[in-house]
């Protein structure tokens, strides 16, 4: 097995393996005591340590989990949109609706509706862009017909395509 593609980033260890070590940390105070913690610790090798560092790893994925449900729960399902559906409801939100209007003439009811289809248009180019193998976009994307002769076939790329295209 090729570990040298492995990277530890600084995401995985301040958002992952601290809060993971934090919950194994406190369940171990909690069960066995200060004491016995930090003796546990002193004679950690490095093998615990490892283990102890792949847990933690694990332990923060469902740790993230559970504070995104919590949070959800609490503040609302749209919580962590709420700032995307402030800036849609505001005057200043026109000029992009006006623009995607005037483009494909579409009406967009929501914010993450207008991401939706900006993404898929950018997959549907970056799939024509890998297809052609020489890095540079095809001239052919504003083309349905050539798109669909490469494999896209989603009507939501189809349409704002020539929004990226030059």
């Amino acid at each position: 097995m090729n570990f040298s593609n492995f990277k530890l980033g600084i995401y995985d260890l301040l958002g992952l393996v601290i809060p993971g070590m934090i919950l194994i940390c406190e369940g171990a105070i909690t069960l066995r005591g200060w004491v016995n913690f930090r003796t546990s610790l002193n004679h950690m090798s490095g093998t615990s340590f490892t283990f102890l560092l792949v847990v933690s790893f694990v332990l923060g994925h469902l740790v993230q989990e559970l504070a995104d449900v919590s949070i959800k729960k609490i503040k609302g399902p749209r919580f962590f949109a709420a700032g995307r559906d402030e800036f849609w409801a505001d005057p200043e939100a026109e000029a992009i609706k006006s623009a995607v209007w005037a483009e494909s003439g579409v009406i967009l009811g929501s914010v993450d509706a207008l991401f939706d289809l900006f993404d898929s248009a950018r997959r549907a180019i970056h799939e024509a862009r890998n297809t052609a193998g020489n890095g540079r976009p095809l001239p052919i994307l504003s083309r349905a017909g050539g798109l669909r002769k490469q494999g896209i076939r989603d009507s939501k790329s189809l349409m704002f395509t020539n929004l990226f295209s030059g």
